[in-house]
């Protein structure tokens, strides 16, 4: 039996109050992300790219929220897995903005993990999960493969 997989697409620009804020940036965002959800799993993939300014977080957030409601298992019970290998090194405020989303509970999930490379972008990671149980690895196998219990 196949689980049903759902896929997301996010890249560029969208219309949506985040415009405003995008204004703010001082630096050319091309953040782009993908969100799958497994809902036999209860298994929330996340894979994201480039230089997030406020415009892209927002949509993200925004993505985020219409995915979870797909979800079909009690709140904070899910697991997520975060691909952040093609992350750019991001703006303190981007960090900050990443932390507050982090920390939302409405979101919060039973496990945790992160997929990222070697480089200051994990460091940046690792602020922004500040008091957060989560597990970082270096490929999607590993850190699946933890969230499931393997």
């Amino acid at each position: 039996m196949q689980n049903a997989v759902h896929r997301r697409q996010h890249s560029g620009q969208g219309d949506s109050i985040a415009d405003h804020l995008a204004a703010n940036t001082k630096r050319p965002t091309d953040g782009s992300f993908t969100i799958e959800v497994d809902i036999a799993r209860s298994l929330v993939r996340i894979a994201m790219a480039g230089f997030f300014g406020p415009h892209d977080i927002a949509r993200f957030v925004a993505e985020r929220a219409a995915v979870h409601a797909q979800l079909t298992c009690a709140p904070n019970q899910h697991m997520t897995l975060n691909d952040l290998r093609g992350m750019k090194i991001q703006s303190q405020e981007a960090v900050a903005a990443f932390r507050a989303i982090l920390g939302d509970p409405a979101y919060r999930s039973k496990r945790l993990s992160f997929v990222v490379s070697q480089t200051l972008a994990r460091s940046q990671l690792m602020r922004a999960l500040e008091g957060r149980d989560a597990r970082c690895f270096e490929t999607v196998t590993m850190a699946e493969a933890w969230l499931l219990g393997a």
